[in-house]
């Protein structure tokens, strides 16, 4: 999709290296421009493009000056990645959310935003209500070029560069700054932003965010209730008794009750006491 395309960002030698390493991890069948925004060359053989920059920003906001300063123009949408992010997997469905909502993200694993560390004051400081907004996992962004975005886009920036003092990273700020802006972008299930920190995995995971190796049974899983819960670098399943409060209850019923009752049903139907 030549309309469409991938943005990584990286600083300094080790930074640009992640960059380039995330671009040779896309699944091969992914069809798209990719760029890599850095202050330092490249190393390795990728398809990116490089757009050379000098970053005016400190610390990871200089991420949201690569996506809001030095982004390419002329595409649909545009899907920035962490260089920790491996996609398992092509996912259109994120540019087509990004390309009919404006921004497509997924909900931050420590999605209290008031609750985010020092951040409560940053909220207090711009005279926002402490309401448990919601967090943001800025990771994964995908985004189009409208007057919306462009308006959250610099009230990111803004807040950065004004709560420094408080928080120098970039993600609350990007939740604060939809929430100043009131803007609501489309909400990506945690499969297409998966942290595997502090919560659980129901279905397929799509997209893997760690530079921990992507566990080998991430994906093996019979049926995708009860969930299952990452634990020492492995996928590992949870049991009813972690889930519920009824696992004997529900034992009894499922393996002992129903199967009774399927087992006397053609009596019960023979005598017309069932359907």
């Amino acid at each position: 999709m030549k309309d469409q395309a991938i943005l990584f960002v990286g600083w300094g030698a080790k930074g640009t290296l992640d960059a380039e390493l995330a671009v040779r991890r896309l699944p091969s069948d992914i069809e798209r421009d990719t760029y890599i925004v850095s202050d330092h060359p490249l190393s390795l053989k990728t398809p990116a493009h490089h757009i050379h920059v000098n970053f005016a920003a400190q610390h990871t906001l200089r991420k949201a000056e690569a996506i809001v300063h030095h982004a390419p123009s002329g595409y649909r949408s545009i899907l920035y990645l962490d260089s920790d992010i491996t996609l398992l997997e092509d996912v259109p469905y994120i540019f087509e959310k990004a390309e009919r909502h404006g921004l497509a993200l997924a909900i931050a694993p420590t999605y209290s935003l008031d609750e985010y560390r020092s951040f409560g004051k940053v909220l207090e400081r711009e005279g926002v209500p402490r309401l448990s907004q919601l967090q943001y996992q800025a990771g994964l962004i995908a985004f189009s070029e409208t007057e919306a975005v462009r308006r959250v886009f610099n009230k990111w920036i803004e807040l950065g560069e004004k709560h420094s003092d408080i928080w120098v990273r970039d993600q609350p700020q990007l939740s604060l700054a939809l929430e100043l802006c009131d803007f609501q972008p489309f909400v990506l299930s945690k499969n297409y932003n998966f942290r595997g920190i502090f919560e659980p995995v129901i279905g397929k995971v799509r997209v893997w965010h760690s530079f921990s190796p992507v566990p080998e049974n991430l994906n093996h899983y019979v049926q995708p209730y009860p969930p299952r819960l990452l634990y020492r670098g492995k996928i590992r399943r949870l049991g009813r008794n972690e889930t519920h409060g009824d696992a004997v209850s529900f034992f009894i019923r499922t393996k002992v009750v129903n199967r009774a009752y399927l087992w006397m049903r053609p009596l019960l139907r023979a005598l017309n006491i069932s359907r």
